[in-house]
C-alpha cells in the first residue's frame, strides 16, 4: 500500500490520523496525529530541522516522548506529519514569502532596510 501525497478527504474533515506505534519496550499504542493549525505554522517551519519536535508538535506530546518511540515508528511519524501537513505548509510559505517581498518593497520606498528572508 502506497502513502497519499497529502491528507485524505476524511483526514481534512477529522483534522487528524490514527497511527498505530511501538515503543523500545515492546509496547504497541495507537496515537492521533494532527493537522496543525494555522497559528503553529511558523513553529512547524522553525522545527523542520529537528524531526523529533515535528512529531512531539503534531502528536501534542512532550519532546521527551519521541526518545521512547522505535526507530521504524520514528520515521513513520516523521513522514506522516510532513503527509498531514505538507499541502498547507506550502501554501503557508508562499503567503510569507509574498507578504515578505510586498514588506521589503514597503520598507525600501519608504528608505529603510528590508527585513532578512525567512527560509
Amino acid at each position: 500500500m502506497t502513502t497519499p501525497a497529502g491528507p485524505t478527504p476524511l483526514e481534512t474533515c477529522l483534522g487528524s490520523t490514527q497511527i498505530p506505534i511501538r515503543y523500545l519496550n515492546g509496547q504497541e499504542e495507537s496515537i492521533t496525529l494532527r493537522q496543525l493549525p494555522m497559528r503553529l505554522a511558523g513553529q512547524f517551519a522553525r522545527s523542520l530541522e529537528d524531526p523529533a519536535a515535528i512529531i512531539a508538535l503534531c502528536a501534542s506530546r512532550k519532546l521527551e516522548w519521541t526518545d521512547a518511540l522505535e526507530p521504524d515508528s520514528f520515521e513513520r511519524l516523521v513522514t506522516e506529519c510532513d503527509r498531514l501537513n505538507r499541502d498547507f505548509f506550502l501554501r503557508w510559505t508562499s503567503m510569507q514569502r509574498t507578504r515578505l517581498a510586498s514588506l521589503n518593497e514597503a520598507a525600501e520606498a519608504a528608505g529603510l532596510k528590508p527585513a532578512g528572508a525567512i527560509f
